[in-house]
């Protein structure tokens, strides 16, 4: 029930970093080929560790919930509870990051 949400939010996190990301080095393709929110992180800079690991779940949430196989990730509320919680602090960490860079 919780695991299209997971994938959902993955997405608008990969979203809202490569948009980000976009702003400040214009349109690199490289970015387009990616759903790895802990490089997407290390591209933007500056980020706190927990921050970091937080990422390197729901990054997972792409690929482990959409394809069934023995690696199946079934999602429960506290999971999106975290992962809204992440999204939420994602989009303050860019808008500050975004005035620091006067974009």
């Amino acid at each position: 029930m919780w695991s299209a949400s997971g994938q959902h939010l993955q997405q608008a996190c990969e979203k809202q970093m490569k948009f980000y990301l976009e702003s400040i080095y214009k349109l690199d393709s490289t970015l387009q080929k990616t759903h790895n929110l802990r490089k997407l992180l290390r591209d933007i800079g500056d980020y706190e560790e927990d921050f970091y690991k937080t990422a390197s779940v729901i990054e997972n949430y792409l690929f482990d919930t959409r394809y069934l196989g023995n690696d199946y990730l079934e999602l429960t509320k506290k999971d999106i509870e975290s992962a809204i919680d992440f999204y939420n602090n994602l989009l303050k960490f860019l808008s500050l990051k975004t005035k620091d860079n006067k974009l």
